[in-house]
């Protein structure tokens, strides 16, 4: 997900930041913007933001090619196509276009329902920079990645050089003209740091890269064009070279690196597609024996549905989408076991020790089947698949910081949120 939006952001950037644009870089930023602003929660304002950029950009060319206007608006069209309807349906639904989170601010006057809380995951400042200096964890390097997140090549050479370019664009002799050094390179280089840095300064964990990928990826166009600028002495490739292979080194260090082992990586080469298919290759994914269960018994059409602070949902699809996955609210124990038979329900993924999970347990309908992933509880409908008899055994293999369920008050209600994780790959 993170990467969809890091390319889709820097695609952004690199068609609306041209010197001139064509209608084909005008459908092309288009494009990438709403490619964004349907990728996260966060793509509304960076979508917006890089909207107005690309209108500030376009100036030029539609004083030279006046019909562009036209391209401008029908990319605008596209834009909204790609972009709205997950916000749209979230207000239709939920009266909150970012639902599942829960955002309130007093003074403002907003409060709009949600099942999660907005996260916060800022570190003390000695332990930030603990975590972009320090020396590895082994076990807590997931594919989740959190631990270290921006490599050591950017910690201990990235950070220095984009000092030292900075440095350079105020000292530069272009600086001196201000007005060509706002129109210069140097101008439109400083301006992509400051976006990038815009991005870091909004993530709600500094430390945790994934949150704000554009500043990395910003910060070293800089560093390559201040690189390439500078005197001999100071050789670009080698240094980037370099970057580079502390990064692979930090992944040398690092446990489980790619989710397995070197070994288990060796062996899985060995298998073919089908066999590494339910491999336990990632704390991520569920079980293997829940996820051949799934590809075996649901089928194009079965409905599966999952609560509201359930993390990577994804794996209740099977592997081509073809079965629906639906949220289906807590309103009580007998509506919601009505809404499961409504919607025709056959699978659910619940929390552990939810109000959710205590109503499914109590219900001759339904029979539990496996503890997967951060405890979350699998049940089938015995009228489908029969009883699965299964003993409730706590299985939580991978833990998220900061995700913390709070033990609920009263089992009817499931309306106040929970402070997990906003984006769990569940329905952001």
């Amino acid at each position: 997900m993170d990467l969809g939006v890091l390319a889709s952001f820097v695609a952004s950037v690199h068609f609306a930041t041209k010197r001139s644009h064509r209608p084909a870089d005008v459908w092309m930023t288009g494009l990438a913007i709403g490619l964004l602003g349907a990728s996260k929660a966060n793509g509304i304002f960076f979508g917006c933001l890089l909207g107005m950029i690309a209108l500030f950009a376009f100036r030029p060319s539609i004083r030279a090619y006046p019909k562009l206007v036209a391209h401008i608006g029908a990319a605008f069209a596209l834009v909204i196509a790609l972009a709205a309807p997950t916000f749209v349906r979230n207000v239709m639904h939920h009266d909150n276009p970012i639902w599942p989170q829960h955002i309130a601010n007093e003074s403002l006057g907003i409060d709009l329902p949600g099942t999660v809380n907005q996260f916060s995951g800022q570190l003390p400042f000695d332990v930030m920079l603990g975590e972009l200096f320090g020396v590895p964890v082994p076990g807590q390097d997931f594919a989740d990645t959190r631990r270290h997140a921006y490599g050591y090549g950017l910690s201990y050479l990235g950070l220095p050089l984009v000092l030292f370019a900075l440095g350079a664009l105020v000292s530069d002799r272009m600086s001196a003209d201000r007005r060509r050094f706002a129109t210069g390179g140097a101008g439109r280089l400083l301006g992509l740091f400051l976006l990038g840095l815009l991005t870091f300064l909004l993530s709600p964990s500094f430390a945790w890269g994934r949150f704000s990928l554009p500043f990395p990826a910003l910060s070293l166009v800089l560093i390559a064009a201040f690189l390439g600028t500078r005197p001999r002495g100071l050789q670009g490739s080698a240094l980037l070279f370099a970057m580079f292979m502390i990064n692979v080194l930090t992944l040398m260090w690092a446990y489980p690196r790619w989710d397995v082992p070197y070994d288990t990586a060796i062996e899985l080469l060995d298998e073919s597609p089908s066999e590494r298919r339910y491999a336990e290759t990632s704390p991520l994914l569920f079980s293997a024996n829940a996820r051949r269960w799934r590809d075996e018994h649901i089928n194009a059409g079965d409905v599966a549905a999952f609560d509201g602070i359930t993390a990577f949902i994804g794996n209740g699809w099977d592997e081509g989408f073809h079965n629906r996955l639906i949220y289906v609210p807590f309103e009580g124990r007998d509506r919601y076991l009505d809404a499961l038979d409504e919607a025709h329900v056959d699978w659910v993924m619940v929390q552990r020790d939810r109000s959710e999970d205590r109503a499914l347990a109590s219900d001759e309908r339904w029979s539990f089947q496996e503890t997967v992933i951060l405890d979350t509880m699998l049940y089938q409908r015995i009228s489908r698949f029969g009883n699965a008899r299964t003993e409730r055994v706590p299985r939580t293999v991978f833990e998220l910081p900061h995700a913390h369920v709070e033990p609920e008050e009263d089992a009817a209600s499931d309306e106040s949120p929970n402070d997990v994780l906003p984006d769990g790959n569940g329905p952001e």
